[in-house]
């Protein structure tokens, strides 16, 4: 019994080592797919088993241009227009485009010129100051220009212009203009630095009846009259009946700019007290009445018709009433209420703003040509404030609620999109769900389409819209290209017919739905809407259901109570498994040490792949003998060894078993069988090896006689079902790449709803949201208050398509109206795997596809050019086939070498009207199908060569493009033939592995200690030949590919970061340049900086970098500490962080006098920080222009000649321009 346990549990084990032989056969086709998150993928093709049957869909893969991008990309240059026809200034054009400049055009963006730097325009006639202008605007306007572009400047600091009994709070220059047109001194007073106190003081003087020649009467302040030499009746009005004038009361009633209520005015056009419909009680007898003494004085009276004491703080104010709506009994002219009713129908109070959206928000679902709004009640009217255009900026709204009355408050503001911040969270994978999460603008999109796609991706919650004119289309292929992915389907062929394995979900609409939902997040992509509910299909969908754009039109309907939510109340004020004990025998049962036994005899069994250990018995021979003889004499003295063993009989039959299990394996190997192919073979070794074991050990055949012939013929079942595994193509595997490539968003074509962009007054319509309505439709008067969306004509005829240029070497031929040929020089055809880009001219913007095989129509077709699906009037296209060899392996039919020696691309076009080419433009070529003589060479490599390593790395991953499929090495030691190289590359060798720069291979480079780490590359093409009788003619380089990379010996440092500690100013907000000092790294401290005042996350780039001394101004700084935190990186990848403290003083303080005093004739004082001092001998409110100055500039010591008997009225201003309100000082003629 016991013997026969241990031989069950012997077979057993024979039996899983079969398994692990044979598994690595039976499972070759589960391939681990990881795709590249974001990262642009190459059109590929599925190569279809009948080329000439299913048309030249295969060739299409390798015709396509986007194989070929980066040999196309140019890079987009800019010109400067300073003066336009328009007489707009400093406006930029790119190079080709067509332009309005009256002037020659500067060579660059207008950012680098310096007559387009913004700065503060002042006008010196008018005394205004304007923010943010440029050089040439401000000069060209006889304006004066500062740097400083916030107007940060003491000529342009706010203060209070006294003007008689009325104040306005303007800066200095305005002060004295409008001083001058109301023939008034000027009285300007720095010292108040709100527009409140300005106002209260130009309430303070209180209006009362001024009678002049004892006839005419004025309602002046004491000043004015005493200016104006009347006779001044404090409290009285002109109507009083006791100054014997001829002022009727109460003639008129009206509102006083400036106050909040309505006042009745006499017959001489004097204002008297605040309306009531009791003219006896308002009259009071004909003496003034205090707004506390008028009616109703603790309410706001809103739309009241018998008293018009309104009251702002309470809600209320004058205005007239309009021709419909309530009014006071005795004119037009109410109490208007401050609060709104806004477009819900919902009451909003005075200073509550909210958000106000074109449809669904959030999710990456902005619809195209979408903006925020933020809408403010302001005096009972609504005020629209429009974000950033683009959706630049999005509106956030928050609530504030009153603790005393639970009443709540809507705020809202427009902020930054942080669109592009979110996108490159994606950069680093290991912080990127944390950093996503933690910000509001972002949200994680989650692709989960079958278990080898899936992936994570953080995208904008709120996608930045996109220019829609087709001017930077290099962008929007760029972004939205990130959201271009393919899937890898795998079918395998089994008994009943091919069958999908792997990521067969790929196939179904969920591919799609996700990948487009993925897709329209990145920006204005795919197949979407606009704010309209329009829609175009822009995602071209392959080997999987399309999406239409239909799906998505709920998504341009506004849903009510959604809003973007702000980071935070300041931003609205403000700007695996664990392992469990195997199931088996209990090792305290009786039984126990026999399975020990055979535990410990499984761990010899295992000990290596291909060969079975049993006890003392090795089949080693089987991997080593490579033929049925060896096998055969292997086993019978195998046998004959053990025939003297107790258990010889058994472990001679586990044996048999074993080794008819390894033969299944190897045939299969040596086959090529895989998948059901390879099960089968393992099914069918075990029941040969089975029967082999039960003649043997159950009929008890003498090994000497039957073993030798026995193996024969067990082998040569095998091998027949081998082969006939092989033949039908049992297990063989195939591949389909489903894909989405993801385009910019076209507009629909036509004009039918241009208009409607002009219809809404609270939404002006703008150059984005008019095109993103009609191919057809384009903005007019666009810098105007009233810009107009509008249609361009329609021609109704389809584009006309010509041939363009070609690149050097290549020409255009025998050109007719529908056709041309492409040839190179003589005539010749193209080579294999070479690109050839040419352009095709289209008389019109157009929109065009090409296709490999003729169609019925424009829409049948799939294919677009280098310009996507732009609309443009030149686009250019490129064709690259593979070799003829490199096809083979795809089990193509047809003659290709006909094929290729007469090959047509179609291509139709559509204008913006949709006018569509009927008949296909044909371009006519041919591929040289020679043998390949030239052997593969890098195109370039990531990192690139002579880059220099981060300090303190030894290793670096590399990958090399090639500008064809092949397989390379590499050594230390230059000069080795390509076999004797030491180190194999992982090369992606499959024609659809190309990616953008060609196709990679990939190594990790370690012991990267030297300065110079020099490394030598050999490639071999035409990988399909590996292992056949073509072998011998593959191409390896000559001569080795040279790649080196350097080592970094100092850190990168951040030595300076200035200024820091206290920084004194009068003016707020104010500008402060920061200078930061780089140095060591891998390029003598040149890196680029990025600074942040609350974390080393989300960092904003210096705008002076890319050096070791960087610059950066910071604007709109009030008062206040300051920690700005900066982080420098080096191209190799060297990073140094630093923090600098400021604190910003604002100095709102007068200078003091602390010391005056005579001496030798002068009068000599000292103030406690440096001033500029004057004196008048009249008062204390004068001019400083019209004064004695005691300075001369600023100082802390005064002094000017004394005179006898004069009184000195002194104001000495300080550097920031605070002076005081009235004297510093006045000195009488008794001063000693």
């Amino acid at each position: 019994m016991q013997n026969k346990l241990k031989f069950s549990l012997v077979f057993a084990v024979a039996i899983q080592i079969a398994l692990l032989i044979n598994m690595p056969v039976a499972n070759s086709y589960q391939v681990h797919q990881t795709e590249k998150i974001l990262e642009k993928q190459i059109e590929e093709k599925d190569f279809g088993e009948e080329l000439l049957d299913a048309g030249l869909n295969l060739l299409i893969g390798f015709l396509s241009i986007k194989q070929i991008q980066s040999v196309a990309a140019q890079e987009i240059l800019q010109e400067c227009c300073l003066e336009t026809e328009q007489g707009e200034g400093c406006v930029d054009f790119f190079v080709a485009q067509e332009n309005n400049c009256v002037v020659d055009l500067i060579e660059g963006d207008c950012s680098n010129v310096a007559l387009c730097e913004l700065g503060c325009c002042t006008d010196p006639d008018e005394g205004t100051c304007t923010t943010k202008v440029t050089k040439q605007n401000c000069e060209n306007s006889g304006g004066e220009w500062n740097s400083e572009e916030n107007c940060a400047i003491a000529e342009c600091q706010y203060g209070c212009c006294v003007l008689g009994d009325e104040t306005q709070y303007a800066v200095e220059g305005r002060c004295e203009r409008l001083a001058g047109i109301y023939d008034l001194a000027k009285d300007f007073r720095q010292q108040i630095k709100n527009e409140i106190e300005c106002l209260n003081l130009g309430a303070s003087a209180i209006k009362s009846a001024c009678i002049f020649e004892k006839e005419r009467c004025e309602r002046l302040s004491e000043v004015e009259c005493n200016l104006k030499e009347g006779e001044y009746y404090l409290g009285k009005l002109c109507s009083n009946p006791t100054l014997n004038n001829s002022c009727e009361r109460q003639d008129s009633v009206g509102c006083i700019k400036g106050k909040d209520e309505i006042y009745w005015f006499d017959s001489c056009g004097n204002p008297e007290n605040i309306y009531s419909s009791d003219k006896e009680v308002s009259w009071n007898l004909g003496n003034l009445l205090t707004k506390d003494q008028s009616c109703n004085p603790n309410d706001a009276n809103a739309n009241s018709q018998e008293c018009g004491n309104c009251k702002y703080s309470l809600g209320s104010f004058c205005s007239e009433s309009g021709i419909v709506g309530s009014k006071i009994q005795d004119g037009n002219f109410i109490c208007k209420d401050i609060n709104c009713i806004d477009e819900q129908g919902n009451e909003r109070s005075h200073g509550e703003s909210w958000c106000v959206y074109d449809g669904f928000i959030g999710e990456g679902k902005d619809t195209v040509g979408s903006r925020h709004w933020k809408r403010m009640c302001i005096d009972g009217e609504i005020v629209v404030e429009a974000c950033a255009d683009y959706r630049g900026q999005i509106c956030v709204q928050g609530e504030l609620e009153n603790p005393d009355t639970n009443e709540k408050f809507d705020l809202a503001n427009c902020v930054m999109n942080e669109a592009s911040i979110c996108r490159s969270y994606n950069s680093k994978q290991e912080t990127m769900v944390g950093n996503c999460q933690n910000n509001s603008m972002c949200y994680i999109n989650q692709v989960d389409v079958d278990e080898g796609f899936k992936f994570e991706v953080c995208v904008p919650k709120y996608p930045k819209g996109m220019d829609l004119s087709g001017e930077s289309e290099d962008y929007g292929k760029e972004v939205c290209g990130m959201a271009t992915q393919k899937c890898t389907v795998l079918y395998e062929k089994k008994t009943s017919g091919w069958k999908c394995i792997h990521n067969c979900d790929c196939e179904d609409a969920i591919f799609g739905q996700e990948m487009n939902d993925l897709c329209i997040s990145m920006g204005d992509c795919g197949s979407y809407v606009n704010y309209l509910g329009d829609g175009t299909d822009n995602s071209v969908i392959k080997k999987s259901p399309p999406v239409k754009w239909q799906d998505y039109t709920n998504y341009a309907e506004v849903v009510l109570g959604q809003f973007a939510e702000p980071k935070s109340l300041d931003e609205v004020l403000l700007q695996h498994s664990s392992l469990s004990d195997p199931e088996g025998y209990d090792p305290t049962e009786s039984d126990g040490a026999a399975i020990n036994e055979a535990i410990g005899l499984l761990g010899e069994v295992t000990g290596g792949l291909g060969t079975v250990i049993t006890g003392g018995f090795a089949v080693h021979g089987l991997v080593t003998s490579g033929a049925p003889y060896g096998l055969s004499v292997v086993w019978a003295d195998s046998m004959a060894a053990l025939g003297a063993s107790a258990f010889g009989p058994a472990v001679a039959a586990i044996g048999a078993f074993g080794i008819m299990m390894a033969a299944a394996g190897i045939i299969s190997f040596a086959l090529g069988l895989e998948g059901e192919a390879a099960t089968i073979m393992m099914i069918s070794g075990a029941a040969v090896g089975v029967y082999a074991a039960v003649a043997i050990w159950g009929f008890g055949l003498k090994l000497s006689a039957a073993c030798g012939p026995f193996a024969w013929i067990c082998l040569i079942i095998l091998v027949i079902i081998g082969l006939l595994l092989k033949v039908f193509g049992i297990g063989k595997t195939k591949k389909v790449i489903v894909e989405l490539d993801c385009l910019p968003w076209e507009a629909p074509t036509g004009s039918d709803k241009c208009s409607v962009c002009n219809n809404d007054p609270l939404k002006l319509c703008s150059k984005y949201r008019c095109e993103s309505l009609g191919q057809a439709c384009k903005l007019l008067n666009e810098d105007t208050d009233n810009p107009s969306c509008e249609s361009v004509p329609n021609d109704f005829k389809p584009p006309i398509i010509s041939a363009g240029t070609i690149e050097s070497g290549y020409e255009f031929i025998s050109e007719e109206k529908w056709k041309v040929k492409l040839v190179g020089a003589g005539g010749k055809c193209i080579p294999e795997f070479k690109t050839v880009l040419f352009d095709l001219e289209i008389d019109e913007p157009a929109q065009c596809k090409y296709e490999f095989q003729p169609t019925s129509n424009y829409e049948e077709m799939e294919n677009y050019p280098l310009e996507l699906n732009a609309y443009t009037s030149n686009h250019t296209f490129g064709i690259m086939m593979p070799s003829l060899s490199s096809l083979e392996i795809y089990n193509l039919s047809g003659d290709l070498k006909q094929m290729f020696g007469n090959m047509n691309m179609y291509v139709r076009c559509q204008d913006y009207y949709g006018d569509k080419n009927t008949r296909e433009y044909l371009i006519n070529f041919c591929i040289e199908s020679g043998p390949d003589l030239t052997p593969a060479y890098i195109t370039t490599s990531t990192p690139r060569e002579n880059n220099y390593l981060k300090y303190g790395t030894t290793e670096s991953h590399v990958t090399f493009y090639l500008n064809e499929p092949a397989e390379c090495k590499y050594d230390l030691i230059g000069n080795k033939s390509y076999s004797e190289m030491r180190n194999a590359m992982d090369c992606k060798t499959d024609l659809e592995d190309s990616a953008t720069e060609g196709w990679p291979c990939s190594t990790n480079l370690t012991g990267l200690t030297k300065e110079e780490n020099k490394f030598y590359i050999k490639c071999k093409d035409q990988p399909w030949f590996k292992n056949t009788i073509n072998e011998t003619e593959r191409n390896i380089n000559v001569q080795d590919f040279s790649y080196s990379l350097y080592k970094t010996n100092s850190e990168l440092k951040i030595e300076s970061i200035s200024p820091k500690g206290d920084i004194e100013t009068g003016l707020q907000p104010m500008s402060i340049e920061f200078e930061v000092i780089t140095s060591g790294g891998a390029y003598s401290g040149d890196s680029q900086c990025f600074y942040d005042f609350e974390d080393y996350n989300n960092m904003n780039s210096f705008m002076q970098t890319f050096s070791n001394v960087h610059f950066q101004t910071i604007n709109q700084l009030m008062s206040g500490p300051y920690i700005m935190k900066v982080k420098c990186i080096d191209e190799a990848g060297n990073e140094a962080r630093d923090f600098v403290e400021i604190n910003i003083d604002l100095d709102e303080t007068p200078p003091e006098i602390i010391r005056a005093y005579r001496e030798w004739g002068e009068l000599i004082i000292t103030t406690d920080e440096r001033a500029e001092c004057y004196y008048s001998p009249s008062s204390c409110y004068f001019d400083v222009a019209n004064s004695t100055s005691m300075t001369i500039g600023f100082s802390s010591q005064h002094r000017t000649p004394w005179e006898e008997g004069d009184i000195y009225h002194i104001k000495c201003i300080d550097t920031w321009g605070n002076s005081p309100n009235g004297c510093s000082i006045r000195l009488l003629p008794s001063f000693i």
